[in-house]
């Protein structure tokens, strides 16, 4: 579920490519926190 949708954020950034004429370093800054969010759910279970 979730962790599928955050796997494919993190592929996305490591593709570097970019949703539209939004910066790449608003779109890498939201991915990582997602990321961080991604791994910090591993702490609760």
């Amino acid at each position: 579920g979730v962790n599928l949708v955050f796997r494919l954020a993190w592929l996305q950034t490591a593709l570097h490519s970019n949703f539209g004429s939004v910066d790449y370093r608003v779109t890498g800054f939201f991915l990582a926190a997602l990321e961080v969010i991604r791994r910090g759910q591993w702490n609760f279970y």
